[in-house]
């Protein structure tokens, strides 16, 4: 995910290419890919969705990106939970973050 400068006048917040990316990443788990759209994302974050355009040019481009991210994190926490060579440390460190994430 390239990173291009912030298009809103406020610096203080994070990058827009990461506020879209995490907005995306919650209404595609919530609503599925074909319910959600550029405009929703838009909407969202306060802004039009020519700068989600800019940013990834296609929905099907963001859609990837936030699937590969998502692969690349549960990649990671399988390691953690299952080849944890003493068998304790990752799931304490895991379970209570998966938990969060399901919203439990």
């Amino acid at each position: 995910m390239p990173s291009r400068p912030i298009l809103t006048g406020d610096k203080s917040q994070a990058p827009l290419d990461a506020r879209i990316f995490a907005v995306a990443t919650d209404l595609f788990i919530r609503h599925g890919y074909k319910a959600v759209s550029f405009l929703a994302i838009a909407k969202q974050i306060g802004t039009t969705h020519s700068h989600i355009h800019y940013y990834f040019h296609a929905k099907a481009i963001l859609a990837e990106a936030v699937l590969n991210a998502y692969v690349a994190s549960t990649t990671v926490d399988f390691r953690t939970i299952w080849i944890d060579p003493y068998g304790t440390g990752g799931r304490a460190q895991v379970w209570p973050r998966l938990a969060e994430n399901s919203g439990e």
